[in-house]
Order: structure tokens, then C-alpha cells, then sequence
């Protein structure tokens, strides 16, 4: 009778100490990790996820096998860390936001899906994979699940705080209103690159933001600058928005019950 041994669960580390490790590096280990990222995301925007294996990879980032398991436990990890840097992108973490602080809402909402456009032109087949796909691998479900929300939050909460300025009706349920804004965004950038309808992107834009601004209502409003929020208000924003998801997420529990996705935990690489 065959006796199997059963592997370890590599250890799970927070956020705090994956980035601690990664600041302990050589500027010789940030070069070989930036090429296997580097190779990874121009495999897996050209190919399907099964397609691409560790030695493709390896093969194209000039390593060797060796060196990938140092960063990295397989290729889900590696596709893991492709995911969180397209987050960055999708949400302006990368980058000095070329609206200020001045910005009306008009043009606040605009560059949002100018960004989303942009990034889509250029990693397309990464978003597709994520946000179209059926579950590549059970690992990576809740990856899934939680870049389809990647926006949901961010807009449910400035949605809610128009409503609290009076910018926009109460009737506007911020949780609803943020899945079907950030849909038809998605839809039409998934149209506009995947698909090939030959929508021009300035026009899109300009589009795309003149139907989220009156879907809300917004009108007149959107061209005035949001007030400027308080130190206290900041201060309260989190919890604000902790209490808003959590209502909205009982809201949609009653609504068709389902298990909330777990958060990623960063892997030792």
C-alpha cells in the first residue's frame, strides 16, 4: 500500500512582511524579480491561463527554475502578484492623478474611465481572464471575486457622500448604483478591446461619463467642485465606509445568499 506524504502549507505572511522582505532585497534581486513579473505579464496578456506555464516564464525572464521558486511558489502566486500591481494601475496607486484637488466631479469621474480604458487597451487579456472567465483554479476564486469588486467600494463610498452632500437623491442605492456604473464600464471596455467594435476611446469617454453623471442625477451638479472634507471627516471616512459595506453586503445577502469571498493573503514567495 502506497504511503502519500502530505505537503506542508507554505507559510501565509502579511502584507507588511511580504513588503519588509521585498525592501530587504538587492538591487540585483528586484532586477531578476521584475523580470519574471515582466515576463509573466506579457505571457499572460497574450495567452489564455492555461496556456502559460512556469517554464514559458522562466524561459522568457532569462532565470531558471531555481530562481522563480525563490520568488515565487507557483504560477498562481506569480499571476497573484500581476493582479495586485493591474489593481494599482486601475485605481491611480502608480501614478501622480492628473485631476487635482480642484477637479469637479464631471472631471474626477471622466478620468476614472479614461484610466480603466487605458489600462484595458494595454492588459486586456489579464482583465478578461479575471473578470470574464470562468474560475481558473480553485486558489484563484477568490481573486476573481474580489477584482470584480475592485471598484464597488471606492465608488459606493463617494456615491454615499454626494448623497450626504445632497448632490444626489436619496432614492440612489450606493451599492447597486456602484455594480452598475462600474459594469457598464467594464462591458464597453471589454466590447471596445476584446471583441474589436470600433469605438474611438476619446469618444467613449466622453460618453461613458456623461451616462454615469445622469444616471446619478448628478446634471448640474457634476460640474461644481466637492466640498472640501474636514479633518474629522477624514478621520470618520473608514468607519463610514466599514458600516456602509457591511450594510450593502447585508443587503445583498438577503437578496441571493452567497459566501463571502475570503481576502488574498500574500504568500511567502
Amino acid at each position: 500500500m502506497a504511503v502519500t506524504t502530505k505537503r506542508p502549507a507554505a507559510p501565509v505572511v502579511t502584507e507588511s512582511d511580504w513588503q519588509a522582505k521585498r525592501g530587504a532585497r538587492t538591487a540585483r534581486g528586484e532586477e531578476t524579480l521584475s523580470a519574471l513579473v515582466n515576463a509573466a505579464e506579457t505571457l499572460f496578456c497574450r495567452e489564455q491561463y492555461d496556456a502559460v506555464r512556469v517554464a514559458d516564464i522562466v524561459e522568457a525572464a532569462g532565470t531558471s527554475h531555481g530562481t522563480f521558486y525563490k520568488y515565487f511558489e507557483s504560477k498562481e502566486s506569480i499571476f497573484e502578484e500581476l493582479v495586485r500591481r493591474l489593481e494599482d494601475r486601475l485605481l491611480g496607486r502608480t501614478e501622480v492623478p492628473r485631476t487635482d484637488r480642484h477637479a469637479t466631479i464631471r472631471e474626477r469621474v471622466e478620468e476614472a474611465n479614461r484610466n480603466y480604458m487605458e489600462v484595458f487597451r494595454q492588459y486586456g487579456n489579464i482583465i478578461v481572464i479575471l473578470d470574464y472567465g470562468t474560475p481558473i483554479q480553485p486558489s484563484l476564486r477568490a481573486t476573481q471575486q474580489q477584482f470584480r469588486a475592485l471598484f464597488v467600494e471606492r465608488v459606493q463610498r463617494n456615491i454615499a457622500r454626494w448623497q450626504e452632500e445632497g448632490l444626489i437623491g436619496p432614492e440612489i442605492d450606493p451599492y447597486y448604483a456602484a455594480w452598475a456604473l462600474g459594469g457598464m464600464v467594464s462591458r464597453f471596455a471589454y466590447l471596445t478591446y476584446a471583441v474589436g467594435e470600433p469605438f474611438d476611446e476619446k469618444r467613449a469617454v466622453e460618453q461613458l461619463t456623461l451616462l454615469w453623471v445622469n444616471a446619478l442625477g448628478l446634471n448640474g451638479q457634476a460640474d461644481k467642485t466637492p466640498p472640501a472634507r474636514s479633518a474629522s471627516t477624514k478621520a470618520a471616512a473608514p468607519a463610514q465606509a466599514k458600516k456602509a459595506t457591511a450594510s450593502a453586503s447585508a443587503s445583498a445577502k438577503k437578496a441571493a445568499p452567497t459566501k463571502a469571498a475570503p481576502k488574498r493573503a500574500r504568500r511567502t514567495p
